[in-house]
């Protein structure tokens, strides 16, 4: 069995795998192919073997093949996710472009009515809520941070900013849905 060296650059500085942490010839072959027709483009491919690389050089692993295939199966799940997600926000974000039209007054007046909802919507909720609402989308505080300073368990926040937000929403959709 012949061992090659998988070269890795890592902030534009090349490292070499040590050899406790190197594929063999045959592994690095059966991955590529498996990636290349799990994710459709060799690109994607080489970029899911450069991952699985970063993460045997940083573990020093030395990797079976049931281990290579594992992390070459969550690499192709994390590639194929995220680009997933991208062409998602693409196919969105041209659908809002092309229905974006010029500002009018009558929606620079949904706009005012809708700061002033938002405004109001804020004003009734409970002072713990409005608390965890202004750190998170107004100073864009880390959820964590929040719980820490404020006591909380980190689930609270999360539930306690969800229904702020579903309050906030209800409260500025009538303006914002027509415009």
């Amino acid at each position: 069995m012949v061992i090659i060296k998988i070269t890795i650059f890592i902030n534009l500085r090349r490292i070499v795998m040590s050899p406790d942490a190197i594929f063999t010839r045959y592994n690095l072959s059966v991955s590529q192919t498996r990636l290349r027709r799990w994710l459709g483009s060799q690109d994607a491919a080489d970029e899911a073997i450069q991952t699985v690389g970063e993460k045997l050089l940083r573990s020093g692993a030395k990797p079976s093949p049931a281990y290579l295939f594992a992390m070459f199966r969550s690499a192709a799940v994390d590639t194929f996710r995220a680009e997933t997600t991208r062409r998602e926000y693409e196919a969105e974000y041209a659908l809002q472009a092309e229905t974006v039209d010029h500002q009018t007054p009558e929606r620079r007046l949904a706009g005012v009515k809708a700061v002033e909802a938002l405004q109001s919507a804020i004003a009734e909720l409970s002072p713990v809520n409005r608390e965890i609402f202004l750190r998170a989308y107004v100073d864009d505080q880390p959820r964590a941070e929040i719980a820490a300073a404020l006591g909380l368990r980190l689930s609270t926040v999360e539930k306690r900013l969800a229904s702020a937000r579903r309050h906030c929403l209800a409260q500025t959709r009538p303006y914002l849905d027509g415009s």
